[in-house]
């Protein structure tokens, strides 16, 4: 869910600068604009982070949609058996 909700204020930033500055937003419809951001975000993320780090992003990513491993149910039964 966190995942999902950066992603979307990435989106939102990119269309209100894009939109503050007075352009037309059917302009970032484009797959030759898409292409643009998302290797620029991309080739930035590659390039500033170590290789290990990198790895732990793929691995990230490849999880972020699955559920916590960790229900509310299981986090109050630990705490009823801390009691």
């Amino acid at each position: 869910m966190l995942a999902m909700s950066i992603i979307f204020l990435v989106f939102i930033a990119i269309f209100g600068g894009h939109i503050l500055e007075h352009g037309n937003p059917l302009v970032l419809m484009q797959p030759a604009e898409s292409l643009i951001e998302r290797g620029a975000a991309a080739g930035i993320t590659l390039v500033s982070n170590l290789p290990a780090a990198i790895l732990k992003m793929r691995t990230a990513f490849r999880q972020a949609p699955r559920p916590p491993p960790y229900t509310s149910g299981r986090f109050v039964r630990h705490l009823r058996m801390v009691y």
